[in-house]
């Protein structure tokens, strides 16, 4: 049986249209998403795909609940995205006639600006340096758990730098101070900004800033 991929997807019962529980429209009909193996991978793409901006990392850990009420069926048992595709039907899924919900109904809350402004400090040169992005009225750095050359290459066509040379992690250059804002950046390398990739925003981040994300672009600063 050829597997039909997920059409459309929502974010209800929030405070907006990027909060809420996950839906997706799969076999001519709305389905719920189990939290069981929902990760932020899976939430940088939806909130990629709505066009709300980066996710934002929940402090509180999903924890299976004894309810009164019975689980809700859905014919999704998972999702899983590597975080820099396009939308959810780019990913993998397991489907599954009737599947309980028994870990509960993932939940997604997404940003609704863009985390647009990014600047290199600390470095020789202007295309050098550790990279920062500005988020909240306030710059703040980059982990390097999933930093790579991906990601570099786009922040250094953002500033007009040119291509990326080198996606350097913590202790390259002089470590930041302040928020850590990014634990997580998903790009596939072609995008104009970080704006248009994926991404996630913790607000307790495993990360320090001995962590903090660098690059090493090859050209000569172009921009304003």
């Amino acid at each position: 049986m050829s597997w039909t991929a997920i059409s459309k997807v929502a974010l209800t019962g929030g405070n907006s249209a990027c909060s809420g529980q996950v839906k997706v429209f799969h076999d001519s009909r709305w389905h719920l998403v189990p939290a069981f193996e929902w990760h932020v991978e899976e939430e940088a793409v939806l909130c990629r795909q709505l066009g709300c901006g980066f996710t934002i990392e929940r402090s509180l850990v999903k924890e299976m609940q004894i309810r009164r009420d019975k689980d809700p069926l859905t014919d999704v048992r998972s999702i899983y995205c590597a975080g820099h595709e396009a939308s959810l039907s780019k990913c993998g899924a397991v489907m599954s006639k009737g599947h309980e919900c028994e870990s509960g109904v993932a939940e997604v809350l997404c940003t609704q600006t863009d985390v647009s402004k990014v600047r290199l400090v600390g470095g020789e040169t202007p295309c050098s340096g550790r990279v920062e992005v500005f988020y909240n009225r306030e710059w703040g750095t980059v982990c390097d758990i999933t930093w790579d050359l991906f990601d570099a290459a786009v922040v250094c066509r953002q500033i007009g730098c040119g291509a990326a040379q080198r996606a350097p992690g913590g202790g390259t250059f002089i470590s930041g101070s302040g928020p850590i804002w990014l634990e997580h950046l998903f790009c596939n390398g072609t995008e104009s900004s970080i704006a248009q990739c994926g991404g996630v925003i913790s607000r307790n981040t495993m990360c320090d800033h001995s962590q903090d994300a660098g690059v090493i672009c090859t050209g000569e600063h172009h921009g304003p």
